[in-house]
C-alpha cells in the first residue's frame, strides 16, 4: 500500500491503530507521515467514536427537507476543514437540541459533545463529522473553510418544493427576531453579499415574497442583511419557512407564537 492509501484510510475516519493495523508500520512512523503531509491528528475524545455519517451519499443530492434544512444550518453555522476531510459546527450550550436532532440523521445516534469554556462566555457544544465526501460535496455547494469567502451559492441545488426548508436552516443559524422602536417586529438573517442577493431573488421568485436586503456595516468583510418588518409580514414569512416542518431549532421556534400573537 501507498502512503496515499494509508492517509486516504485516514482521513476516511479509520483509528491509528486500525490504520497500523490494515498498513503496517508503527504509531511513531504514522504520525510523521501525517504531519508531514498537513494532515489533522485527532485527540483521543475524536478517535473513541469514528464520526463516519451512516450515508456517505447524503449530500451528494439535495431532495428531502432533512438535507436542504441541514444544509442551510451548515451554511449559517458550520466549519468545512477540506484538508482534515473534517465539519463541525459548535453552539452555545443552549442550542444543543438541533445538533441532537441533526446527528440523530446523519449518525443515527447523539455525537455531540460539551466542552467548557475558560473564560466567562457560555459553555457550547459541538458535533463533528469525518467524511472526505460531505466536505467536497459542502464544497462544491459553496460552504468552504472560511465564512467571509462563501461565494459559492447553493441555492441552484435545491428544488422550490423543498426551498423553504433550506430558508429555515439558514434562520435558525443566523436569523433573529427583536422589535425595534416601532413596536413592529423584524425578522432578519445575516449572510455573505452573494448568498443573500440570491437568496432575495429566489425568495420573491418562489414565494412572490419582497424583503429589504442592505449592506450590513457592523463587520469586518462584506456582509449583507435581509429583514422583513412588521408583524403581518413577519408571519408571513414564519408561515413559509415552517410549512410542514419536521426539524427545526427549539429556541427559535419558540418565536414563532410570538409572532402569531402580535399579527392579529
Amino acid at each position: 500500500m501507498s502512503n496515499k492509501d494509508i492517509i486516504k484510510d485516514y482521513i476516511g475516519g479509520m483509528s491509528q491503530r486500525q490504520v497500523i493495523k490494515t498498513h503496517g508500520g508503527s504509531y511513531t512512523s504514522l504520525k510523521v507521515l501525517l504531519n508531514d503531509n498537513n494532515i489533522y491528528i485527532r485527540n483521543n475524545s475524536e478517535s473513541k467514536v469514528k464520526n463516519n455519517p451512516t450515508d456517505e451519499l447524503f449530500f451528494d443530492e439535495i431532495n428531502t427537507e432533512e438535507k436542504a434544512y441541514i444544509l442551510g444550518f451548515l451554511w449559517a453555522d458550520g466549519y468545512n476543514n477540506i484538508k482534515c476531510s473534517k465539519i463541525e459546527c459548535s453552539l452555545a450550550e443552549q442550542d444543543k437540541d438541533i445538533l441532537i436532532k441533526i446527528s440523530l440523521i446523519i449518525f443515527g445516534d447523539d455525537r455531540v459533545k460539551q466542552y467548557n469554556r475558560d473564560d466567562t462566555r457560555q459553555d457550547r457544544v459541538s458535533l463533528v463529522i469525518f467524511s472526505e465526501r460531505f466536505c467536497e460535496r459542502l464544497n462544491g455547494y459553496g460552504l468552504n473553510t472560511l465564512r467571509n469567502s462563501k461565494e459559492g451559492v447553493p441555492l441552484c441545488h435545491i428544488p422550490d418544493d423543498i426551498f423553504h426548508h433550506f430558508i429555515r436552516g439558514l434562520w435558525d443559524g443566523d436569523g433573529s427576531v427583536y422589535t425595534p422602536a416601532d413596536n413592529q417586529l423584524s425578522t432578519q438573517f445575516i449572510g455573505s453579499c452573494k448568498l443573500c442577493d440570491h437568496l432575495h431573488e429566489r425568495i420573491q421568485s418562489v414565494y412572490d415574497f419582497s424583503i429589504n436586503i442592505v449592506d450590513d456595516k457592523s463587520y469586518s468583510f462584506p456582509m449583507k442583511r435581509l429583514n422583513i418588518h412588521g408583524n403581518i409580514r413577519s408571519r408571513v414569512f414564519l408561515d413559509i419557512i415552517y410549512r410542514n416542518a419536521t426539524i427545526y431549532s427549539d429556541r427559535k421556534f419558540s418565536k414563532y407564537p410570538l409572532v402569531v400573537r402580535c399579527s392579529h
